[in-house]
């Protein structure tokens, strides 16, 4: 335990310095040293911007992301699909000049099924994102991705580009819905009675 003494140094302290003895004073249990440490901090006074505004924006971020990160595992799949049919189509006009077994392998290959059915996997994720930013946030799907997240509006495009027609399917992926109101739940600090949620 340090003597009273050191304590009136306390307030020199930097705040790395603070944290490594704040972090040592935890790992022997010296509650009262701890505390000392925390109480010598500066005091410093915020202005902030209004949480209920900023957290909305963080979290639309969190959520903008969120379907990137859905989105873009399906999109690296129709972009290597979509490159083997470019590939299969190379090689079927030079087949008489080549080894059949490449051709027939790919062949082998529904390379449209796969194509329709990760489109529709693209456009499931799209279906629910598209509801949520409607629904929660009042907010069109194409201006929460082209202020977060305009990627993921040029991969939808490609992705509708090259997939072959998908039925209509206004399927909402369950799961996924799910995560965003959580995350939306979670990050946004309750609105006032008078707000919109």
């Amino acid at each position: 335990m340090r003597t009273p003494a050191f304590h009136k140094y306390y307030a020199t302290l930097s705040p790395h310095e603070r944290f490594r003895l704040a972090v040592q004073a935890e790992s022997r249990n010296d509650e009262e040293e701890f505390r000392k440490i925390i109480e010598s901090c500066p005091r410093v006074a915020y202005d902030i911007t209004d949480p209920q505004f900023y957290d909305r924006v963080q979290v639309t971020r969190d959520i903008a992301t969120a379907f990137q990160l859905q989105l873009g595992p399906i999109y690296a799949r129709i972009s290597l699909i979509h490159g083997l049919q470019y590939a299969h189509e190379s090689i079927a006009t030079e087949a008489d000049q080549r080894d059949h077994s490449l051709l027939q392998a790919l062949n082998t290959i529904s390379l449209n099924g796969l194509l329709k059915h990760f489109g529709t996997e693209a456009f499931m994720l799209w279906n629910t994102f598209s509801h949520f930013c409607r629904h929660h946030l009042e907010i069109e799907p194409e201006v929460v991705l082209g202020a977060f997240m305009p990627a993921s509006l040029e991969q939808l495009q490609f992705i509708q580009r090259v997939t072959p027609e998908c039925p209509e399917n206004n399927q909402l992926h369950d799961e996924t819905a799910e995560l965003f109101k959580r995350i939306w739940t979670t990050g946004v600090l309750p609105a006032k009675k008078n707000e919109v949620p």
